[in-house]
């Protein structure tokens, strides 16, 4: 079996990974069962499943002989278009007849990474598919719901502990300012004030090089206006808190939209009253 090896390599990753060991020892002992085909990390928007996947995926990389392949179906907006999209990563050739493709496809050893599956659920069918002519291939999916498959293994991503949560605010915050030097007492009361969520405690952590810690807690008042102006080499929707947020409303149907923003004209008006 020979696949495309420019696809097997990761994106790497600008910064280390905290607070995950025990996280990442179940998921690679999971990984590690002959039953397990599928894994899914489930979780809300901004708790660090793609973070973690990534970080799975390279410990695992020497057990599959034809690599690790990541796919991030961010950019794909239809979920007729998740095959192809899996397929390129993984070497079709453009006009490969299917039967050939699959024919070499049925014996490869790989383990595939599929990034940010919930806005494609539709989709669910094809990784199915592709796992009962693929005796060798596992899959690594990142989503915030299941995908509702009997191959599937769900592994539900919790928020950092109260330790991890500090220690990766002051680690971004050193980033930003290598003179910076935090209270702990403050920096545990600004992680309590994000839930302990990676993304709005890196956000967060940016703001030290301009504002005080009271200040950035002061701030988070209005959590959604303070967290913005994440790195700009990072997903869109992961540049500021709305972002989660708005990608999250791009999921519902139009009864929950209307349910959301009736709920939100509420909220405004007993604000003003």
């Amino acid at each position: 079996m020979t696949m495309a090896r420019t696809a097997t390599a990761l994106p790497s990753q600008p910064t280390r990974l905290i607070g995950r060991d025990a996280d990442l020892t179940l998921l690679r002992d999971r990984i590690a069962r002959p039953e397990v085909r599928l894994l899914t990390l489930t979780g809300v928007g901004g708790v660090g499943k793609t973070r973690l996947a990534f970080a799975l995926a390279e410990s695992v990389a020497g057990e599959f002989a034809d690599g690790v392949h990541f796919v991030d179906l961010a950019p794909v907006r239809d979920a007729s278009l998740v095959e192809a999209a899996v397929l390129r990563v993984l070497g079709a050739t453009l006009g490969e007849e299917e039967a050939a493709l699959r024919a070499r496809l049925r014996s490869a050893n790989a383990l595939i990474v599929l990034d940010n599956f919930e806005h494609v659920a539709l989709a669910a069918p094809f990784v199915s598919e592709l796992l009962s002519v693929c005796d060798a291939m596992k899959v690594i999916v990142t989503s915030r719901r299941p995908l509702r498959l009997r191959w599937e293994h769900e592994s539900r991503i919790s928020p950092l502990g109260d330790a991890a949560a500090i220690d990766l605010f002051f680690d971004r915050a050193t980033a930003r300012d290598a003179a910076f030097v935090g209270d702990r007492l403050t920096v545990a009361a600004i992680c309590d004030r994000l839930d302990h969520l990676p993304l709005a405690i890196e956000l967060a952590a940016a703001r030290v090089k301009t504002l005080s810690l009271a200040q950035v807690l002061d701030g988070l008042q209005r959590p959604l206006a303070f967290l913005t102006d994440g790195p700009i080499d990072a997903p869109e929707r992961q540049r500021a808190m709305r972002g989660v947020i708005a990608w999250s409303y791009e999921l519902l149907d139009t009864e929950r939209r209307e349910m959301f923003a009736r709920r939100t004209s509420n909220a405004r008006m007993r604000c003003i009253s």
